[in-house]
């Protein structure tokens, strides 16, 4: 299991969760590639969405895992939450929201 919660030099904040299948060695050295990816892809780009750094970490995750001869995938979502939106992409599970004013929750369906 991965997860990470970050804040950028612009001030937005992240939250990355995903999941490496298999175990050992291989699935390990996976998620460090990818937290490295989206640590460096949210410190240095401009317009940061979260389907852009997903879509880059792709690439890199799936070359590193060629070149490893590897069949291992991972999903991965993550959230922007900034001053006034909240911005999603991936597909790893659906987000729950708890309204403590309203004593509600809701599901935020992930689209992948």
């Amino acid at each position: 299991d991965y997860y990470d919660i970050m804040e950028s030099p612009r001030g937005d904040k992240w939250v990355t969760i995903g999941d490496v299948s298999g175990h050992g060695v291989d699935s390990g050295l996976i998620m460090m590639m990818a937290q490295t990816s989206i640590i460096s892809m949210i410190n240095n780009c401009t317009d940061c969405r979260p389907s852009a750094v997903l879509n880059s970490v792709n690439r890199v995750i799936r070359e590193n895992i060629s070149r490893m001869g590897s069949d291992h995938y991972m999903t991965l979502m993550a959230i922007r939450i900034d001053e006034s939106e909240v911005t999603l992409a991936g597909k790893h599970q659906d987000v729950i929201i708890y309204r403590s004013a309203l004593n509600k929750t809701e599901v935020i369906p992930t689209q992948g």
